[in-house]
């Protein structure tokens, strides 16, 4: 049974299944991280220097994993390693991602954003963003190119 904890990259509140004896860490889901994952022990420890552009890299590497139908994918010593050769996620990536999402999540409804939510922190993880601001970008892009309807209030 998942308790409410904290997301051991991003420091949000998450759904924590179990820790075990090695360090090991079960999240079953993560708004920020955009899914469930589960983060080795010794991985766990080398978050604690990671700067926020590569908590960005890390969480577009679970929805990497997550659209390659890997529902809760595990992360290794090896993942963080990689994690810093990985090179940032394209604009056209960025926008194909917002599209996935609200085709998953939200397919004929309506988003709204309200404030730091749910939809929000998912959105940031979707898209491979810091911000909200970010997000906004690229539903403008994406608006641009007449693939959404994207109000401004």
């Amino acid at each position: 049974m998942s308790k409410v904890g904290k997301c051991p990259i991003w420091g949000t509140k998450a759904n924590i299944e179990s820790r075990t004896e090695d360090g090991r860490i079960v999240v079953t889901y993560s708004p920020r991280a955009g899914g469930g994952y589960s983060i080795s022990g010794d991985a766990k420890k080398t978050l604690r220097g990671l700067d926020e552009i590569s908590k960005v890299r890390l969480t577009s590497w679970l929805v990497e994993q997550r659209i390659r139908c890997v529902k809760s994918p595990d992360i290794l010593s090896k993942t963080m390693d990689e994690i810093k050769r990985r090179p940032e996620v394209r604009g056209q990536d960025r926008r194909a991602n917002l599209l996935r999402y609200l085709y998953h999540f939200f397919y004929e409804k309506e988003v709204e954003f309200q404030g730091l939510d749910k939809t929000s922190f998912e959105l940031l993880a979707w898209t491979s963003s810091l911000t909200i601001s970010e997000v906004i970008k690229i539903a403008e892009s994406c608006r641009e190119r007449e693939w959404i309807e994207y109000k401004k209030d």
